[in-house]
């Protein structure tokens, strides 16, 4: 017990106020549904890229340090509704064994100063999370207000009411925003008729975790923005057809082969492979991945069984795709104009 205090009172404050509080109690008033939620779907993330280059620099392997890693991705990130508090407990204690588990190797390889070089938020070099995680509620907080304000630009009325009610109490972000998750807790029914939504140019860095209140959702286009990750509450949309093209996105959320879309476009994104997410998209009929970076077309598109036009020209393919056979049984339309094929 006394090696485990010793370790921990080796982290930084912050997380040991954060890792007591979980542990004493998971539903303590300080650390609401929402903080616990961008906890793990964020900080999680940060922390086992870190830890995998922490690894690397190693001059010899730590089983210690590996099967700590090997413990986090164990945990699912999942909204935090869904997590029991052993779970969060867990999950907290966990965070506070892997700190203390890097300062203990770096320490013992002469590596301290790698704590210092890594810039990355919410990287091993502090694990300073509530610094972090107050940003990321800022972030949030603007994204769901810009999102209020180019729904109103689309004339959607629902959204209009809304955000004038709630801007007339208080109009600075962070205030209006908790205003706006307040009401749509109250009315969580409110936007559900909407079948098409177009937020097209509409100047939006992100699109905030509410758009899963849009649950008739079918037609979503949200081409040329500024968008370069999705919200995880994307996926359980009831979309048929989704526009995300003309933005800056290089991968997928988990779970996006959930969807049962029927077209999709990805076109002039930033994608560097074929999402694997892709593959298990039985449904979609229509894909368009043109001007990426793209480098080659994994063997697991042949499963795409109801596929009829792919389009992924002016890419950086060098072989011509599905050119030994096996290509998925429906594909009618195949365009690969604009790559630099060999041989």
């Amino acid at each position: 017990m006394a090696t485990e205090t010793n370790s921990f009172n080796a982290l930084p404050r912050e997380v040991q106020s954060l890792v007591l509080d979980f542990t004493a109690d998971p539903s303590h008033a300080l650390i609401d549904h929402r903080f616990r939620d961008l906890l793990y779907r964020h900080v999680y993330p940060h922390l086992v890229t870190d830890w995998k280059a922490f690894l690397a620099s190693l001059p010899e392997p730590s089983p210690l340090a590996e099967g700590l890693v090997q413990r986090i991705r164990i945990f699912p990130l999942t909204h935090s509704s869904e997590i029991t508090p052993s779970e969060l407990a867990s999950r907290s204690g966990l965070i506070a064994e892997i700190y203390a588990e890097a300062v203990r190797c770096a320490q013992e390889r002469g590596l301290s100063s790698w704590f210092r070089v890594q810039k990355n938020a919410g990287s091993l070099e502090t694990l300073d999370i509530l610094p972090l995680m107050r940003q990321i509620v800022a972030n949030e907080d603007a994204a769901l207000v810009n999102f209020f304000k180019a729904l109103s630009r689309a004339e959607i009325p629902q959204a209009k009411q809304l955000l004038t009610l709630a801007a007339a109490e208080d109009p600075k972000v962070d205030v209006l925003a908790n205003k706006l998750r307040l009401h749509l807790q109250k009315d969580p029914e409110l936007f559900r008729g909407i079948v098409r939504l177009d937020l097209s140019e509409a100047d939006l860095n992100a699109i905030p975790s509410e758009i899963r209140y849009f649950t008739g959702l079918k037609i979503l286009l949200l081409s040329r923005n500024n968008l370069s990750v999705l919200p995880p509450e994307i996926v359980d949309l009831p979309l048929l057809d989704l526009d995300l093209s003309y933005n800056q996105l290089s991968s997928l959320p988990q779970g996006f082969g959930r969807l049962n879309l029927l077209k999709l476009f990805l076109h002039s994104n930033l994608f560097t492979s074929f999402p694997l997410e892709l593959c298990q998209l039985r449904s979609l009929e229509e894909l368009y991945l043109s001007a990426n970076r793209i480098t080659q077309i994994p063997s697991e598109a042949r499963k795409m069984e109801a596929l009829t036009t792919l389009d992924v020209s002016f890419n950086e393919l060098a072989r011509m795709p599905f050119a030994e056979g096996n290509r998925p049984p429906r594909l009618a339309v195949l365009d690969t104009d604009g790559n630099p094929f060999k041989g």
